[in-house]
C-alpha cells in the first residue's frame, strides 16, 4: 500500500481559507452574518476534520510520530462544536471565541507537519517552521483576545479586530498553502505498511 494522504491534506487545508469561503458565500447569498459565523466554520471544519482523520490514518502506517497530528484533530473538534453552541447561546463575542480555536490551528500544525514519515518530513519540517513563525503571532493575538474577553470594558476592540483580520486574511491562508504544498509534493510517496520498500530494494 502506498502513502497517499494527498486528498485528505487538501480537505484539511480548507479550514485555513474559511474567511475567504465566507466572503464568497456572502457575495452569493445575503444572510445574517452571525449565522454565517455560527454555521460555515462548523461545516468547513467538519470537512477538514474528516481530511485530518484520514491523513493521520495514512501517516500512522509509515511514521512513529503519527500522534503529533492528534492535537490538530482535537482543535478542529472544538471548532466544530463551538459554532452549534453559539446557535443556542447569544452574545457579542462569538467571533472572538472562534478566533481562539482558529489561532490554535497554526500551533497544532507544527506537530502535524512533524508527524509525517521521514521521507516527507524533509519537506514538511519546512512547513512546520513556517507554521511556528506564524504561531508566534497567533499566540500573542489569542492572548490579547482572551484578555479582552476577561476585561471587555478595558479593551480596544478595534485593535482586537485588526489582529484577527491580519491572521484570518493573510497568515492563516499561508498555513493552508503549506498543507496544499505538502499534498502536492512529488516524488515522496513511499510504500509503507508492509515493508514494500525494503522488499523491492532487496529483490533488486
Amino acid at each position: 500500500m502506498r502513502f497517499k494522504p494527498n486528498l485528505p491534506l487538501l480537505g484539511n487545508s480548507l479550514i485555513f481559507f474559511v474567511f475567504y469561503i465566507m466572503i464568497g458565500l456572502l457575495s452569493l447569498v445575503n444572510l445574517d452574518r452571525n449565522l454565517y459565523w455560527e454555521t460555515v466554520p462548523t461545516l468547513v471544519g467538519i470537512v477538514s476534520l474528516i481530511g485530518t482523520f484520514f491523513a493521520i490514518k495514512e501517516i500512522r502506517r509509515g511514521s512513529k510520530q503519527w500522534y503529533f497530528g492528534i492535537p490538530h484533530a482535537l482543535v478542529l473538534i472544538v471548532l466544530c462544536i463551538t459554532g452549534p453552541v453559539f446557535l443556542i447561546v447569544e452574545g457579542r463575542s462569538h467571533v472572538d471565541y472562534l478566533y481562539i480555536a482558529f489561532g490554535l490551528l497554526s500551533v497544532t500544525s507544527i506537530g502535524f507537519f512533524f508527524s509525517f514519515p521521514d521521507a516527507r518530513r524533509k519537506v514538511t519540517q519546512k512547513f512546520a517552521l513556517l507554521s511556528g513563525i506564524i504561531s508566534i503571532y497567533s499566540i500573542v493575538s489569542v492572548y490579547f483576545v482572551i484578555k479582552g474577553l476577561l476585561s471587555p470594558l478595558k479593551t480596544s476592540w478595534s485593535v482586537i479586530t485588526a489582529l484577527e483580520m491580519i491572521y484570518w486574511l493573510i497568515l492563516m491562508p499561508v498555513v493552508g498553502l503549506c498543507y496544499i504544498a505538502a499534498a502536492l509534493t512529488p516524488g515522496e510517496n513511499q510504500a509503507i505498511g508492509s515493508g514494500e520498500i525494503l522488499d523491492s530494494s532487496e529483490n533488486q
